[in-house]
């Protein structure tokens, strides 16, 4: 078994690309480009999670994501997982993070429709997360893009 570091920036080299360590208030919007990978997870990830164990993406562990699998099955990452339809594979996956009102939505950016809303979001400081997925070592990974990331003021 791989032995990890206990460290933050295990999660994300992007966070630096960001421009913030953390969320812990206010309202946050970014857009991650996935094109047309078969798997992928993404999120947001509480700083408490556990680094060294074995990942279990869900709210229960500090886990609030989406995930991809097999091109076409998206699933929300409640525990069971809830699988969600999707029309049109999205290129482009908005994530919303409203820390105040403890909401965590995911879009598909490309026509800004709604893919799921965890409504008992995370508390405290969390990190967005982000996972290609690789798995295969003889194959050459995909990569997942951070698109757009502005300062977003969402007053209303």
């Amino acid at each position: 078994m791989v032995s990890y570091p206990s460290n933050p920036k295990r999660f994300l080299q992007c966070v630096n690309v960001l421009g913030a360590q953390s969320f812990q208030a206010g309202r946050h919007y970014w857009e991650v480009g996935v094109g047309s990978k078969a798997k992928w997870d993404l999120g947001v990830a509480s700083e408490r999670v556990d680094r060294q164990a074995r990942v279990k993406l869900s709210p229960e562990s500090g886990y609030w994501t989406l995930r991809l699998r097999e091109g076409d099955q998206y699933s929300a990452g409640t525990q069971p997982w809830t699988r969600l339809q999707v029309g049109c594979s999205p290129q482009r996956i908005g994530v919303f993070l409203d820390c105040d009102e403890r909401k965590v939505s995911f879009y598909n950016a490309d026509d800004m429709s709604l893919l799921y809303t965890f409504s008992n979001g995370p508390r405290g400081r969390v990190l967005p997360f982000f996972s290609p997925c690789v798995s295969d070592t003889n194959q050459k990974p995909q990569p997942i893009q951070l698109l757009h990331y502005p300062p977003v003021d969402l007053t209303y």
